[in-house]
């Protein structure tokens, strides 16, 4: 026979054992929710990168930044447009000479690759990428870009912390493509288009720098090159770093108010 008064005294502790599972269930979902708040997630581990967005910076914050590439880079550096940035480029270089052609001085007084300057470097907060000009005419975009892939693998193992910016090859006059046909609108956008798709494969950020000084052909603007078709003015290169300071990462909390 069932035992009544047994199952009315067990009632009570049944429910103070419910509520004690609800007490606890809301003491939990509010540290969940608290947690974010005071800056910690549980769910990010010490691996995780920090948020990063788009926004405008001032100057200061290419004081760590790293520019390499071939003349048009140098450019940036001699009219003296980001004098507080470091500079790794040379005229005449391409995605194959920059293993091969000792032409950088190195701490010990020796000459290196542009590879090897790079690496003895102090490690820098964003590099700048920007080379092709020298091999559009006779080296294959397919060559090209994985000559790049490579180097933007060494330099995400060289410098992990670093922020990479791929940016697009700057086009030239029309009339240059009638010499050498690797600078057609076509061709070029076609190796920008390519660099697009490894930046993106490789998890690194592109830049259309192209944008700022091509017409509506896709050659460059003729007030904007310096005479002989291909390099840019001194006055484009101060577009050049507007355009750079209007499309850089930052992490969240440093974003300036009003971006």
């Amino acid at each position: 026979m069932r035992n009544i008064s047994a199952d009315r005294r067990a009632t009570p502790k049944n429910s103070h054992w419910f509520k004690q599972l609800v007490t606890a269930f809301s003491l939990l979902l509010a540290l969940a929710i608290s947690l974010p708040a005071l800056g910690f997630n549980p769910l990010m581990t010490k691996k995780s990168s920090p948020s990063l967005v788009t926004a405008t910076v001032e100057d200061d914050y290419f004081t760590n930044a790293l520019f390499i590439g071939d003349s048009l880079t140098h450019g940036l550096d001699l009219y003296k447009v980001i004098p507080q940035a470091t500079f790794v480029a040379s005229t005449g270089i391409n995605l194959l000479t920059m293993r091969t052609s000792r032409l950088f001085t190195l701490a010990d007084g020796s000459t290196g690759t542009m590879i090897q300057k790079i690496t003895s470097l102090t490690a820098p907060g964003k590099i700048y990428l920007m080379l092709g000009s020298n091999g559009i005419n006779w080296i294959a975009i397919s060559r090209m870009v994985e000559e790049y892939g490579d180097l933007v693998d060494e330099l995400k193992d060289t410098f992990p912390k670093a922020i990479i910016y791929v940016q697009s090859m700057l086009p030239a006059q029309s009339y240059v493509a009638g010499s050498q046909p690797g600078f057609a609108a076509s061709n070029v956008q076609a190796y920008n288009k390519a660099l697009k798709a490894m930046a993106a494969e490789k998890e690194v950020t592109y830049l259309d720098v192209q944008g700022v000084f091509s017409n509506s052909e896709g050659y460059l603007k003729a007030e904007h090159s310096s005479g002989d078709g291909i390099h840019i003015t001194a006055a484009g290169y101060r577009l050049w770093y507007d355009y750079l300071k209007k499309n850089a990462l930052v992490e969240v909390a440093t974003v300036p108010r009003g971006n």
